[in-house]
């Protein structure tokens, strides 16, 4: 059998081979040319100092209940083609009160990835539900904290999921984030998701925008209304009008760094001086499939999307069933429709150090709404006082990578399921007669 030694020689030839491509790749320098400098600027422009946080009043933190939630599934696939996954989440509040929730799923597909996605968006379901028992046992308005993202919550597409259960995963889901959001209003209370590792683009999106809009300030409608796709396409053909040369070489060159990804964490590891974060964005629904599907439900109308969305999950049900599911689907996409956007800043609660992600939704301001802006913006006027709260909680509990946030720390400790921990639910399940039949490579590892 080779071991790891045996493949010592090939793996230094490729070293060899790739090391300048490698070193180059993974560098955080830049080549300077005029993009890259008016990156840099517009970077440095919205980044502030958490200095801006020492006139908040740390004792307005009290007037909150703070409430981490986090969850964990873990899963396996067996011989005749079905899935057992086992899902739990935990919400635990600054009182250090806990509560839990715990399910076991069982389904098949023709697409694994079907179920995973089912999987995954049952998972967040119960985030939501255990979180809501929280929320409705406090007498303060509770500031929600969320292990990861609200956005990418946000965007999944309302579709039906070909599986034996849960084709209408994603009503059942969005039903139970509709009632979260609901109860943290009615309570002034604000929902964060605070993000440890993203690769989201917002950031480097908003930049780009600016810098195109001081080449070409007569798109500052379409740049502030429009859907940011639709000012990329713009920018392009204004582009062939230019007479300058050398402007007209900046914009081609910023228009090409639009096809290759960069994250946001990358533009502020490499920029950012100090500790500090971003003035905030307002980001709405950038993911095309999910606008489109929202664009979609005005053309037609919320029913005949209901219709034609989930008909096969409806042709499964008797006429009494059909008829609530239809009210509740319908109930759910007109409630999806007012969401407003959130706002999105990133922190850098130590020089030298990873930034987080802070996704911000606060169910009682008129804004945008998510579904219905296809942009992202820096807040130009002053951003609610809310969002700095927020800031410096997170500044405040910073302890290092590790520990970014005690709360969600712990609660991802409390949630989390081990395989060691599966195997064993499995042994029990095994001795109570369900027939969970490993697949031939289990015996064959």
């Amino acid at each position: 059998m080779l071991n790891i030694e045996d493949f010592v020689d090939i793996f230094i030839n490729e070293v060899n081979e790739v090391k300048d491509m490698l070193m180059n790749y993974f560098s955080l320098d830049t080549p300077q040319d005029i993009i890259e400098e008016r990156v840099r600027y517009e970077f440095l422009s919205h980044w502030i100092s958490l200095e801006r946080l020492l006139s908040i009043d740390d004792h307005k933190l009290d007037e909150y209940s703070i409430i981490a939630v986090d969850s964990s599934y873990q899963g396996s696939w067996y011989a005749h083609g079905k899935a057992l996954h086992i899902i739990r989440a935990v919400a635990i509040d600054d009182r250090g009160r806990t509560f839990r929730h715990l399910m076991l799923e069982y389904n098949a597909s023709q697409r694994p990835r079907t179920i995973s996605n089912v999987v995954k968006l049952l998972a967040e379901a119960s985030e939501y539900n255990v979180c809501l028992k929280a929320v409705r046992d406090t007498d303060k308005p509770p500031i929600v904290l969320l292990d990861g993202s609200l956005y990418s919550r946000l965007v999944h597409p309302p579709v039906e999921y070909l599986a034996d259960r849960h084709r209408h995963v994603y009503i059942e889901t969005m039903r139970s984030f509709i009632e979260l959001i609901d109860e943290v209003g009615k309570k002034g209370g604000i929902l964060v998701g605070v993000v440890k590792d993203s690769t989201s683009e917002h950031l480097r999106l908003a930049i780009l925008k600016n810098i195109i809009l001081s080449f070409l300030p007569e798109l500052e409608d379409v740049a502030l209304e429009g859907s940011i796709s639709k000012l990329f396409k713009m920018t392009s053909k204004e582009v062939r009008k230019i007479d300058d040369d050398h402007v007209k070489k900046a914009l081609r060159k910023l228009l090409n760094k639009l096809r290759f990804r960069e994250s946001d964490y990358s533009i502020i590891m490499r920029y950012a001086e100090r500790a500090g974060f971003t003035r905030p964005l307002l980001v709405g629904c950038l993911r095309s499939r999910c606008f489109k599907k929202f664009t979609f439900i005005e053309k037609v109308g919320i029913l005949s999307f209901v219709l034609k969305t989930w008909k096969r999950h409806m042709k499964t049900l008797d006429k009494d069933s059909r008829e609530e599911f239809k009210r509740e689907a319908c109930s759910v996409m007109l409630k999806l429709k007012s969401i407003p956007a959130i706002f999105t800043s990133y922190v850098l609660p130590r020089a030298n150090e990873l930034p987080l992600r802070i996704d911000v939704l606060m169910p009682q301001l008129e804004l945008k709404r998510f579904f219905f802006f296809n942009n992202v913006n820096f807040i130009n006027e002053e951003p609610p006082s809310e969002i700095f709260l927020i800031v410096k909680k997170i500044v405040n509990d910073y302890a290092d990578l590790t520990m970014y946030n005690p709360l969600l720390f712990a609660v991802h400790r409390m949630a989390k399921i081990t395989r060691r921990e599966f195997k064993l639910y499995e042994i029990a399940l095994r001795n109570m007669g369900v027939n969970l039949i490993p697949k031939r490579r289990v015996w064959v590892a």
